[in-house]
């Protein structure tokens, strides 16, 4: 594909949005300038600006957000809607979908949350998937969540409890155990998944731990995420150990990603970089791998290549409007590409990868002003 800067990328989707709905919805607009399929995948939305090679794993699915993948299927959680007063009950939902020939959606697990009369109002958030199950947490309205599980097939009957009532930011999963921290109360903790053991905690008085990540052997997550002095930080999965810091002083350090060898943080706001440090830690300055950056977030790896969201700074109402990028570890400045430039609201900034592609989910824009995205649309393009 040929390189634009930022500044041409931007002018480019200008001209194309300029374009206007083609009939009753918008049209999907390559990068190239070529149209795509005559618009009738996200009639909410102006039009999106695509790459050559971006194809649809599924489209006009309600509020998609956090999104996962395995080694054959796509995973996402989504809700509708969030007005109380709507014409419909309100359902928190995880569903997944083949990664190619996604003919329907498997309803993996669908919950009314709360029905005209009111009640409360359960929602889900959080995803993993991990050896032949797949896992979320749920939250009834307050801090406390539960933490649930399903075989990836989808439940029969209701979904297991692997931790219930439990203060919870955000989760991850590896074949033993799962784990979770609350930015507030500073703890990381951690449970098997058969439930069988009381839950552990392996760090304690952590400064707002959030964005965790396992691997083989640790536990990591950002410090203080989002702040002036954010660090990045690991602790043995087993716990019994002091926590060691691995990069300190980061601006408002806002996402977090791993591979075999590296991990990766990308600064948010006034900086806007990502960079890299060795899984054992800095050894002396980190790598930064690109700068000038605006407000990079769902960054994800394969140890080739990063990919990312940026904010475009083009409102689009109640909604953002974001760029999806890719470029090589090695050549990042050099090397950098556009994938897409669509709508998104915040929970929609969620991307995943596999062996082959990127995933990432588009929610498009909100005509309603009350949280519900009829059109969202998850894409996919080879790495």
């Amino acid at each position: 594909m040929t390189m634009f800067s930022w500044s041409a990328r931007l002018s480019l989707w200008l001209a194309l949005a300029a374009l206007g709905p083609s009939g009753c919805g918008a049209r999907t607009i390559h990068l190239d300038g070529k149209p795509s399929d005559g618009g009738s995948s996200n009639p909410n939305s102006t039009p999106d600006a695509i790459a050559p090679g971006v194809s649809i794993v599924i489209e006009n699915e309600e509020t998609a957000m956090r999104i996962a993948v395995d080694d054959a299927r796509v995973y996402w959680l989504s809700r509708l809607p969030d007005n109380p007063s709507a014409s419909r009950a309100r359902f928190a939902r995880v569903r997944s979908c083949q990664k190619s020939d996604c003919a329907a959606t498997i309803v993996t697990y669908d919950e009314l949350s709360a029905d005209l009369g009111g009640g409360t109002f359960h929602y889900f958030q959080e995803l993993a998937v991990h050896g032949g199950n797949i896992y979320w947490a749920r939250s009834s309205g307050t801090a406390d969540h539960s933490i649930l599980s399903c075989p990836s097939a989808g439940c029969s009957g209701p979904p297991k409890t692997v931790v219930p009532n439990v203060r919870l930011t955000t989760m991850a999963v590896d074949e033993t155990h799962v784990y979770w921290t609350f930015y507030v109360d500073g703890a990381i903790m951690r449970r098997s998944l058969t439930g069988a053991d009381a839950p552990q905690a392996i760090a304690l008085n952590e400064s707002q731990p959030d964005q965790i990540l396992v691997d083989a052997t640790h536990v990591y997550w950002i410090a203080n995420r989002g702040m002036a002095h954010a660090a990045v930080k690991r602790v043995a999965k087993q716990g019994g150990e002091p926590p060691v810091t691995l990069v300190m002083e980061q601006n408002q350090a806002s996402s977090l990603a791993l591979d075999s060898d590296f991990f990766y943080w990308a600064n948010d706001y006034s900086v806007g970089a990502i960079s890299r440090c060795p899984l054992s830690g800095c050894a002396g300055a980190p790598a930064m791998l690109i700068a000038g950056q605006a407000h990079p977030s769902a960054l994800v790896t394969d140890g080739k290549s990063i990919f990312w969201m940026n904010w475009t700074g083009e409102p689009t109402g109640v909604q953002g409007r974001a760029a999806v990028l890719r470029c090589p570890v090695g050549a990042c400045a050099s090397a950098l590409e556009t994938l897409a430039i669509q709508t998104f609201a915040s929970g929609g900034l969620s991307m995943a990868v596999d062996q082959s592609d990127v995933y990432w989910v588009a929610q498009g824009e909100d005509a309603t002003n009350y949280g519900v995205f009829p059109h969202a649309t998850i894409y996919r393009h080879a790495k």
